[in-house]
């Protein structure tokens, strides 16, 4: 990418941050004007105001994406090193 391309591509993600920023504070605003502070079941505050209930839906969610089990490397020598030369500008070999 040429020096002068990345001031594009910074404007770019500058703008978009401030989009969906604006969508969310949008988004709160609406939710919280309703009655109760909640529109359609949808609410603007959080769930839990006790941080250990709120710790206990993040170790769940956690395990579930937890990494996997480890699996051993196979045994493939399909791509043993040798045979063919290297230097100058082409490969060379026999077809």
């Amino acid at each position: 990418m040429a020096t002068h391309d990345s001031g594009i591509v910074f404007s770019l993600a500058l703008s978009t941050f401030a989009a969906w920023r604006g969508a969310a504070l949008s988004l709160r605003r609406l939710l919280a004007s309703g009655a109760g502070g909640e529109r359609s079941g949808f609410s603007a505050g959080p769930l839990f105001e006790d941080p250990e209930r709120h710790r206990s839906l993040e170790v769940p969610a956690a395990l579930a994406t937890g990494a996997g089990t480890r699996t051993a490397a196979a045994d493939d020598h399909s791509l043993a090193p040798g045979g063919g030369a290297f230097g100058g500008g082409g490969a060379s070999g026999d077809y």
